[in-house]
């Protein structure tokens, strides 16, 4: 009979665990003495599954019993599978500093990757608000709009600066037609005075991602966190080390894994620390620069409501560029020729040789040159010899006594395709006589 002692809790959940792709117990011992198989799933489900002190303490008082026994042997009894696994465990000397150890080797790279890339984007934020000149050209309009609207009013007309938490209001003084406001006229005049001004939108993709990081405080933090953690796992890899196992039939590999582990991750820990550094000095550079001279580091601002204001600023500049013009009218999207048998047939092998892909009003099917020159007010005069399309309006057009091969040069086809409508009329084409 199987000898069960655990609460029936921590023996289902147990016995889930060994049913969840485990592997039998035996193997479990010797990978984690080997250190492989484990990823960091299943490793933090065996760290979830740990025997209590309480678990512990039943198992012992039931082997304590075993061995009372005159024929009594703790090897031989015959436990549950939940039992059997915690036993097998409890084998294992050291072994939550060992999983620990273990689990935070796993973690630690995109712990590093995750606050590195937060940092950077930080950093890198507080130097574009300080150093792009399109942001101190906007706030210097800003300051000299506001001094003018200000005028004659005591103490508000000589202004050296204002507080930053205004940039985003500044949209809601309207026109006196409220179809305008100050911030587009201002992102006008500052077009007119930088033609590269559109290019505003490329100065800011790092402020443009502070919504995603955390408050400096929160980085600092995470940052301490990594710092502390390698420092205390370093520790504690060194006393497991002093513990190895020798006795399990495989090579006990924690010293060799975890020793490569911390000296090849010293360094990028040190880099973490130095980044934040880094990035907290620019961050205060950043708010002193647009303080009011009174800052001290101790009341610093939150860094989100400082990057917010700055970020809703900009997108609000973003939203007040007018829509670059549009180019109007149709693209001649080949070139026209002619061979010498189109020349040869006169007007009618011309014809047939011009095509011009032009669209619709509405942007739709291709139209073909000859069924334009049907409807257009260009006649023939009976004769073997065309009349050049002198204009495309409604006044007769004198005969000509030049040559149908000139005919290609003195086509207009950029006109014709442009004022197309103009040329739907009821006049028909008439087939000239052959020579």
């Amino acid at each position: 009979e199987k000898v069960s002692v655990l609460d029936p809790k921590v023996a289902k959940s147990v016995g889930i665990l060994l049913r969840s792709g485990m592997p039998e117990i035996n193997v479990v011992k010797e990978s984690l003495i080997s250190m492989k198989f484990f990823d960091e799933e299943r490793l933090q489900k065996l760290i979830t599954n740990l025997p209590s002190a309480d678990d512990k303490k039943q198992i012992k008082i039931r082997q304590e019993q075993e061995k009372k026994n005159p024929d009594g042997n703790v090897d031989s009894i015959n436990w549950a599978p939940p039992e059997k696994f915690f036993v097998m465990l409890g084998s294992i000397p050291m072994l939550p500093q060992r999983l620990n150890c273990w689990m935070f080797s796993l973690q630690l790279d995109e712990m590093i990757n995750s606050i590195t890339t937060e940092l950077t984007i930080i950093q890198r934020a507080c130097v574009e608000i300080q150093n792009e000149d399109r942001l101190k050209m906007l706030i210097s309009a800003i300051l000299a709009f506001g001094n003018y609207m200000n005028g004659g009013k005591k103490g508000k007309e000589r202004a050296d600066g204002f507080d930053i938490a205004l940039l985003p209001k500044v949209r809601g003084t309207k026109t006196s037609d409220k179809k305008s406001n100050l911030l587009q006229f201002i992102v006008q005049q500052c077009m007119k005075r930088d033609p590269d001004f559109r290019e505003v939108k490329k100065d800011f993709p790092n402020l443009m991602e502070t919504n995603n990081t955390p408050e400096m405080d929160e980085a600092k933090g995470s940052m301490m966190k990594i710092v502390n953690n390698f420092k205390s796992r370093q520790k504690e890899s060194e006393r497991v080390v002093k513990n190895m196992i020798t006795d399990a039939g495989v090579s006990d590999n924690f010293q060799n894994v975890m020793t490569k582990f911390f000296e090849e991750n010293k360094t990028r820990v040190e880099g973490v620390e130095k980044l934040y550094s880094k990035a907290e000095k620019s961050f205060h550079d950043v708010v002193i620069f647009f303080g009011d001279g009174q800052t001290k580091p101790k009341k610093m601002p939150k860094s989100l409501d400082f990057f917010k204001v700055f970020r809703t600023f900009m997108e609000q500049v973003f939203a007040a560029l007018p829509k670059p013009e549009r180019k109007r009218g149709a693209k001649i999207t080949s070139k026209m020729s002619f061979d010498k048998k189109a020349q040869a047939k006169g007007m009618a092998g011309i014809i047939n040789a011009i095509k011009v892909k032009s669209q619709s009003p509405k942007g739709g099917r291709k139209v073909k040159f000859s069924k334009l020159l049907k409807h257009s007010p260009i006649k023939l005069d009976g004769k073997s010899n065309p009349v050049s399309p002198g204009s495309l309006g409604s006044k007769k057009l004198k005969n000509s006594k030049k040559k149908s091969k000139n005919l290609a040069d003195k086509l207009d086809i950029g006109q014709i395709g442009t004022r197309r409508k103009s040329l739907v009329g009821s006049l028909k084409k008439r087939t000239p006589p052959r020579p």
